[in-house]
């Protein structure tokens, strides 16, 4: 029984044959302008992988199909990319001859077209690009620069052997990326895209709800005659401390966030994407230190303006607002 080399071997020497067949059909095919250009570079192409250029080659061979689609064009372009090293095109490109010479076309060409596509599919690598749940609506996928639709999802789809750069982005979320290797008849290669995180301002401002017309009673006139009490300067200590830290961590964040690789919301590895996350969670943090803080100064000026004076307090009002980032006092005797 014949080893893989001979039946390989076998098979290569009935293709050449059958193009030369083919190919020799073409000629007599070549009337107008198109055909007569499509024939130009298919002798090229010829000339070419004799002289063992393939990829130049390839690319006659592929433009005259697209002027004038011949089936000893498509054989000869099959059998280039072959030899060019791209065995995922290949394999498409046979299974394409064996179908058009299955309805129409010598039984021998048929045979050999379909021997060299399954000599050729257990070499082709495959990428199955899986999703993970809790995506966004609008996930759009890509695969160097090729939009990966939905319905490709989770299906391992046919490559040439090289590297793959996959990107995930969605409005309003921080994009994902990651970079594969495809290998020749490395079967079947796995890769699932994580849930895409919601983009958020690394900034406390706009977490905060605003707060205005809060009305306290202020000190009468002789305020210097009352002591204020300890807690009050104990709580107005904390919320000025806090508010500082506050600001000093939505800087730190925000610095981080800016300084990721990560232009138009793509990130370039996974740790500028671990980076971004972590400069959100601690924008997160200093918000809530921002609260505390503005609570804590809240109740010093309460205690410090509540306390008690022998006095009878006047009609004097004081107005605590909070904003998104700032805490203001004013108030009229």
């Amino acid at each position: 029984m014949p080893g893989r080399a001979t039946t390989r071997a076998r098979c290569a020497g009935n293709l050449v044959a059958i193009l030369l067949l083919l190919g020799s059909a073409r000629s007599a095919e070549a009337a107008s302008s198109e055909a007569s250009a499509a024939q130009a570079l298919f002798d090229e192409g010829k000339a070419l992988m004799a002289r063992a250029d393939y990829h130049l080659a390839c690319s006659k061979f592929e433009e005259s199909e697209g002027l004038d689609p011949a089936l000893g064009t498509l054989l000869n372009l099959a059998d280039c990319r072959e030899k060019e090293g791209k065995i995922a095109s290949a394999w498409s490109l046979f299974r394409d001859a064996e179908g058009l010479l299955l309805r129409a076309g010598p039984a021998d060409a048929e045979a050999v077209a379909r021997e060299r596509a399954r000599a050729l599919e257990g070499r082709v690598p495959r990428l199955l690009i899986a999703v993970a749940p809790g995506q966004p609506p609008a996930l759009k996928i890509a695969r160097s620069g090729t939009d990966v639709g939905p319905a490709q999802w989770a299906t391992p789809i046919p490559l040439d052997p090289g590297e793959y750069r996959v990107t995930a982005t969605a409005p309003g979320y921080a994009g994902w990326q990651s970079t594969v290797t495809l290998k020749e008849g490395a079967g079947t290669l796995s890769l699932t895209v994580p849930a895409l995180v919601r983009e958020v301002s690394a900034v406390p401002a706009g977490l905060v709800s605003h707060r205005e017309g809060v009305d306290l009673p202020l000190a009468p006139a002789d305020s210097a005659s009352r002591p204020i009490p300890t807690a009050s300067w104990v709580l107005g200590g904390v919320g000025i401390a806090a508010l500082g830290t506050s600001f000093a961590l939505g800087s730190w964040a925000k610095s981080k966030y800016d300084s990721a690789d990560c232009p138009n919301h793509v990130c370039l590895s996974d740790a500028a994407f671990k980076q971004r996350q972590g400069a959100r969670d601690q924008a997160t943090a200093a918000t809530v230190v921002f609260i505390g803080g503005a609570l804590a100064l809240g109740g010093g000026v309460l205690l410090w303006a509540a306390r008690p004076s022998p006095s009878t307090p006047g009609a004097a009002r004081l107005s605590l607002r909070a904003g998104p980032a700032s805490l203001s006092l004013d108030g009229t005797l």
